[in-house]
């Protein structure tokens, strides 16, 4: 590579999407993820985005059952 990448700018965010809980290991392996990534020189800020719970998951639902019948 001829030239440094530049940094990133990445969200986190251990806030499930679609409600529930996240497990601690997996919050925990965000957070060393998040802050191997800072060390490396990007930008990381927890953030979540705003999901319309619901219509989301009717979208993924929609998408699969379209995805089953073209293979059936």
């Amino acid at each position: 590579v001829a030239t440094a990448p530049r940094p990133l700018r990445i969200a986190v965010t251990t806030r499930p999407l679609l409600g529930g809980q996240v497990h601690a290991d997996c919050a925990a392996a965000l957070g060393d993820a998040a802050a191997l990534l800072h060390d490396l020189g990007h930008h990381v800020d927890e953030a979540a985005p705003v999901v319309d719970g619901p219509a989301f998951s009717r979208g993924v639902f929609a998408g699969l059952c379209a995805e089953v019948a073209a293979e059936i």
